[in-house]
């Protein structure tokens, strides 16, 4: 017959694993674990590491059911959405996709995002380039976009996104035939219209 939750070795155990969870979250070593309960280095370390994975497996189903009901509730939305969005509501069209795009992100669907900081054919790392490069790669996107103004000048907002700013806010101007030059006068990047 299994033993009772209340028998008392039970509620001994208990309450060394929940002496022996604070002890570790108050910093102390699983050597001083086991001085304190009376027991052996590995049995200190045994019962924060079952803990642990007690707290670890409850969190998992918690976040399991959150997502169900998440998972509920998107559905509830897209049924009461759903004629109105096949019949030509745009509004409802929109609210609809942006239902599909959560749930999507809910279960994993989503192929994950490029984010390495490479040229648009992702042949080559941005990360490798010289200054110099990089702000004739900044100047050669922004004339691709139209972003570049009738003098020539990249907008900062453009290059300080791509990383190309100096420290300290300073700008480059790329109209010298010599190549870039480093200043800190500058309200923009200029660029040579004919230069790639």
């Amino acid at each position: 017959m299994p033993e009772s939750k209340t028998s008392a070795r039970r509620v001994l155990a208990r309450e060394r694993e929940r002496e022996a969870v604070q002890l570790r979250i108050a910093g102390a070593s699983y050597d001083e674990i086991a001085r304190h309960l009376g027991i052996r280095r590995g049995s200190a370390h045994r019962i924060v590491q079952r803990v642990l994975a007690r707290l670890s497996a409850q969190t998992g189903e918690l976040a399991e059911e959150v997502r169900r009901l998440e998972l509920e509730r998107l559905d509830a939305l897209w049924r009461a959405l759903y004629e109105r969005a096949v019949n030509g509501d745009l509004p409802a069209v929109d609210r609809a996709l942006h239902i599909m795009e959560r749930r999507a992100r809910l279960l994993g669907l989503d192929a994950p995002t490029k984010v390495a900081p490479t040229d648009p054919t992702g042949e080559y790392s941005y990360a490798e380039l010289s200054d110099e490069e990089l702000i004739r790669e900044i100047a050669k996107l922004a004339r691709a976009i139209g972003a570049v103004g009738a003098g020539g000048e990249v907008p900062l907002v453009a290059a300080s996104a791509a990383g190309a700013a100096p420290a300290g806010g300073g700008l480059a101007r790329m109209a010298d035939p010599g190549g870039p030059r480093l200043g800190q006068d500058a309200d923009n990047y200029r660029v040579d219209a004919e230069r790639d």
